[in-house]
């Protein structure tokens, strides 16, 4: 007799095929596939975390075995490695691990999270590539971006109810209904659009 349906456990989904592909062959793969479309610019901040990802987890390393404390180690090297370790006469020739230990000690200078985030965010596309691909269930590198602090002198306080009243209200000269089409300027739309595109720097709307 066959076995109910209502009753029977759904096959388990197939795994996915990362762990029959290394890490060198998807850092080949991925650029065969993608860098056709790269600038220099975009292939050269590659370069670096390549060269990471081969140093720390090792080009034959099963790409479905990395896992977040991989990324985070990858991170934490980016965060304490001097920029252009290579041509530092304290770090150059040395492993990652060794040029970040040395960095530690002398005090280098560190890397921006700014700087760091846009290796991390390559490292992200990379790790996407391959769960879009099927070769592992889910990226392990999603939500690694360091947080940037604003500086305080570039710090905004967001305007008031009271205010964007008075700006925007029955009381502005610039958007009562009258206001002549030939007058709604850059006066006009400037503010409008800044009100309506939250984020948006004044070049970004006056462009």
């Amino acid at each position: 007799m066959p076995p109910d349906p209502l009753f029977t456990e759904p096959a388990p989904p197939p795994a996915p095929n990362g762990l029959g592909i290394t890490l060198g062959d998807l850092i080949a793969r991925y650029e065969a596939d993608k860098g056709r479309a790269w600038s220099r610019k975009t292939r050269d901040g590659y370069v670096l975390i390549f060269r990471a990802l081969r140093e720390l987890l090792g080009e034959h390393t099963p790409v479905g075995s990395i896992d977040r404390d991989d990324c985070r180690r990858v991170r934490q090297v980016l965060e304490d490695l001097a920029p252009n370790y290579t041509k530092l006469p304290a770090t150059r020739g040395r492993s990652m691990e060794e040029a970040t230990r040395i960095s530690h000690e002398l005090d280098l200078r560190r890397r921006t999270p700014g700087s760091v985030n846009s290796y991390l965010n390559n490292l992200a596309a990379l790790m996407n590539y391959a769960e879009n691909e099927a070769l592992i269930l889910k990226s392990p590198a999603r939500g690694l971006m360091l947080p940037i602090a604003t500086r305080k002198k570039d710090r905004r306080n967001p305007f008031s109810v009271e205010q964007l009243g008075r700006i925007f209200g029955p009381s502005s000269p610039l958007y009562r209904a009258e206001t002549p089409i030939e007058d709604r300027n850059g006066r006009f739309w400037v503010p409008l659009l800044s009100l309506c595109g939250p984020g948006c720097g004044l070049t970004s709307v006056a462009n």
